[in-house]
């Protein structure tokens, strides 16, 4: 007679098979949500809450590329909002809401002003205290926002985090640790390393994850060679190592960015550059992705978690409208010392989600 414990074994291999849906991703054709209209939501993250995936990110107006003519002025730096929408597959999205921090609109709010831009939102779930707090860039720091709700409404938490001030940040989950959570930043000190260099911490933030706990962070992460601006990038963890990425400056570029890799055993370092994994088209004069990256987001598939590069393709829109920009996926791969392998421009690809 079979053993018990084995039977059940196998029966949970076939329901695991069975549950399993196999995707197809194109990063040349224009996400469009149920109703047909082009995703809005630019500059965020991809975070998973029980059965269902939430893309956050910005949404920003629908001017004319040709508006943009230095870095985000006119087009771009002002009268944007964050939106949200929801997909059980990555494939079939819906809008869930186009504001979920009033905040942004609301310029009766003191802690407000009409010129402040607002970028990178990131909303994670903190199971301990049972509440999702959104994480987001304002020209001032860092700030922090909480709800019970993963469409908001958001409200303040922390408008200025307690970390030097810098251009990006972003945010990953220990997934062998799910209270845990990490914040990657990058901010400058003129008193480091010949005087005008851009540097990289990782961080943890507290229990309730709306600040950060500055005595458990990682020493400076620099590029390699004398690079004076770097920013972009994402972190991670995979197979019991941890990564962090980041880019060459990129002011809502066309060309793209760069993504120079650093590994540890900890997330608190010391990090070792590995490598840069995306290549630059002397003849296009752009880099392979012509994207510049914002986060990393795990996606659950049948083989495990699966760390997905999201990266920002500036003026790609095939209407000329900024608000219609592309993104361009791509799911990480890694060779048998724990490299991560190059990443080259894909038109698609598929994975087998659980």
């Amino acid at each position: 007679m079979l053993n018990m414990k084995y039977l059940l074994l196998i029966a949970s291999s076939i329901l695991h098979h069975c549950l399993a849906k196999q995707i197809t991703i194109s990063n040349i054709e224009e996400r469009r949500d149920v109703n047909g209209d082009i995703l809005r939501v630019q500059d965020g993250c991809l975070s998973k809450f029980e059965d269902t995936y939430y893309l956050y990110g910005v949404r920003y107006q629908c001017c004319d590329v040709s508006e943009q003519a230095k870095c985000y002025q006119p087009c771009g730096w002002r009268n944007m909002t964050f939106a949200v929408y929801t997909s059980p597959d990555l494939e079939s999205w819906t809008l869930g809401s186009e504001s979920i921090f009033p905040m942004m609109t609301n310029y009766s709010n003191p802690v407000n002003v009409r010129n402040t831009a607002f970028f990178e939102s990131c909303v994670m779930y903190n199971r301990k205290y049972d509440h999702y707090v959104l994480w987001f860039d304002h020209p001032m720091t860092k700030g922090s926002a909480v709800s019970k709700s993963p469409f908001g409404p958001f409200e303040v938490a922390n408008w200025e985090c307690s970390i030097p001030n810098g251009s990006d940040s972003y945010y990953w989950v220990d997934q062998s640790n799910p209270d845990d959570c990490y914040l990657k930043y990058n901010h400058q000190d003129a008193k480091f390393r010949n005087g005008t260099t851009w540097f990289h911490t990782v961080a943890k933030l507290t229990d309730d994850w709306l600040n950060v706990n500055l005595t458990h962070q990682s020493e400076p992460i620099v590029p390699p060679g004398n690079i004076t601006c770097s920013e972009g990038g994402g972190m991670f963890s995979h197979a019991g190592k941890w990564y962090v990425m980041f880019g060459a400056c990129c002011c809502f570029c066309h060309q793209g960015s760069n993504a120079w890799i650093h590994v540890s055993d900890s997330p608190f370092g010391p990090y070792t550059y590995l490598s840069d994994l995306i290549g630059f088209n002397k003849t296009a004069g752009t880099y392979d992705t012509q994207s510049q990256q914002f986060s990393v987001a795990p996606i659950f598939t049948q083989s495990g978690v699966v760390p997905m590069y999201i990266g920002q393709r500036f003026g790609s829109a095939l209407d000329g409208k900024k608000c219609h920009d592309f993104q361009y996926w791509h799911p990480l791969q890694f060779d048998s010392n724990g490299g991560v392998m190059p990443i080259e421009f894909t038109d698609e690809f598929t994975l087998d989600l659980v």
